[in-house]
């Protein structure tokens, strides 16, 4: 339970400190290593609550931590963030740091696009200068991974190059193939599925995929007004002229999924957020651009809060839903791939990371000359290969280190559930991480607000704790 932890505080005397006879009493929390001055009346009102729910069940202790911290409002807005930080529990134990994660593959496809997006990661690379993508290429790296005995591929994308439908055959080639190599070790299959800017959806595609079992999304940045404005003039009407075949389809119910990305062009998310549903859209996912800073449409100190605003509209917005004991907005972004709703399963089911990712070693890209890169957005970075399947790849278990080794994470209460910053976004950005780092502190303290009011909420809570099991 999330308000049980706060039972464990502590309060330090003055006397506990050397030189420090003048000092009030502090507060103490194991869950996050941090100290907090608190005043006479504070210490007496902590002391009561633990004294009353001492040895009591879950659930009324939790009401009486409930009760305090609305009682605080906002006369004492740092004890206030003191007990939504000690959901932030450094973990009994960390799993050993060189834990693998699922192992994902990425193809770079042909590097071909029907759209010129004006942050796509891909831009300064020239389509005329890849070798095509070969399914005998393909071959050589999935019996390379599928024969090692300890490991098992959970994902591989095709998507990250260009438009995957301008090449969708040799895509059901590789779903093929990836079938028969699988079965060969006597492997689970690899997921596969389909991201797409909708602009060449069609019925036998999607009968195909859903015959096939795999996932298909749309990408977007919004509503027509942030769409057509990053990607073109009616590329939103065009994308979902061709995706109501999905709406229109029962089978297709429960899998209407869009992936969203936050930039300084579209930096209010609850309109994002809201244009998408109304829409149609049921899973949403919304992630912000990792981009240099000084670009027109990347993330920057500039446009920070105006990002920030629009997560606390959003979060206000569901807030609202769920006092009404309506949950279909917030589950959409309850999963892994959206970037708030990683943050409040985490905390919802106080599960912590101790790494930002498994880029370099449990997730890879692969360009078609057979170079590895750690991760698709690192895949035009010639600096950051990894190696070539076909001589030596040197995987770099250091490029996402453990947060403890980081020296600018090694003291942060949310470490544990950030996991530290993106290799791509800090390299860019010439080891600055303060624009990320801001947003992920500010993101997850709205987390937390959303989490503490789910506790009143048993019945909502426990269904959301379900789904965060499932899609986390």
């Amino acid at each position: 339970m999330l308000f049980a932890n706060l039972n464990n505080l502590v309060i330090v005397p003055p006397r506990a400190f050397a030189n420090t006879a003048n000092m009030p009493p502090l507060i103490y929390s194991p869950q996050t290593k941090m100290f907090l001055t608190a005043t006479t009346a504070e210490i007496k009102a902590l002391q009561k609550i633990q004294k009353q729910t001492a040895g009591q069940d879950d659930q009324p202790a939790e009401r009486y931590w409930l009760t305090y911290y609305k009682s605080l409002k906002n006369s004492r807005p740092e004890l206030q963030k003191f007990i939504l930080h000690c959901f932030s529990f450094v973990p009994a134990k960390i799993k050993n740091n060189s834990d693998p994660y699922n192992m994902s593959i990425s193809f770079f496809g042909d590097s071909k696009c029907n759209l010129k997006c004006l942050y796509c990661f891909n831009r300064n690379i020239s389509p005329a200068k890849e070798k095509p993508f070969s399914l005998h290429f393909a071959a050589d790296v999935l019996e390379s991974i599928y024969k090692q005995a300890h490991q098992t591929i959970a994902m591989i994308d095709f998507n990250y190059s260009g438009e995957p439908l301008l090449f969708f055959d040799k895509y059901k080639k590789l779903w093929a193939l990836n079938q028969k190599i699988a079965k060969k070790y006597k492997k689970t299959p690899a997921n596969m599925g389909i991201v797409t800017n909708g602009l060449l959806l069609n019925d036998k595609i999607i009968d195909w995929l859903r015959k096939h079992n795999c996932w298909l999304g749309l990408s977007l940045d919004g509503g027509a007004e942030y769409t057509n404005a990053g990607r073109g003039e009616k590329t939103f009407e065009r994308a979902i002229a061709n995706y109501q075949k999905i709406f229109a389809r029962p089978e297709w119910t429960n899998e209407r999924s869009v992936h969203a990305t936050i930039s300084g062009l579209n930096p209010d998310v609850s309109r994002v957020f809201t244009e998408l549903w109304d829409t149609g859209f049921r899973q949403i996912y919304i992630k912000p651009l990792r981009s240099e800073t000084d670009q027109p449409y990347a993330l920057n100190k500039k446009n920070l809060p105006k990002v920030l605003k629009g997560y606390r509209k959003l979060f206000a917005l569901l807030a609202e839903d769920i006092a009404q004991g309506r949950l279909e907005r917030l589950l959409s972004i309850c999963n892994r791939f959206d970037y708030a709703g990683k943050f409040l399963g985490r905390i919802m089911i106080n599960r912590s990371v101790i790494r930002r990712c498994g880029g370099g070693y449990g997730m890879c890209s692969v360009r078609n000359n057979g170079d590895a890169y750690p991760c698709d957005t690192y895949a035009g970075r010639k600096r950051n290969k990894l190696g070539n399947i076909y001589k030596r790849v040197n995987w770099d278990k250091n490029l996402a280190p453990p947060v403890d080794e980081l020296e600018s994470c090694r003291f942060c209460k949310y470490r544990y559930l950030c996991g530290g910053p993106c290799p791509v976004w800090r390299d860019i950005n010439n080891g600055d991480i303060s624009v990320e780092c801001a947003f992920n502190k500010a993101l997850i303290t709205e987390c937390f607000r959303l989490a503490a009011l789910i506790e009143q909420y048993p019945q909502e809570k426990k269904l959301i704790h379900e789904h965060f099991r499932y899609h986390l």
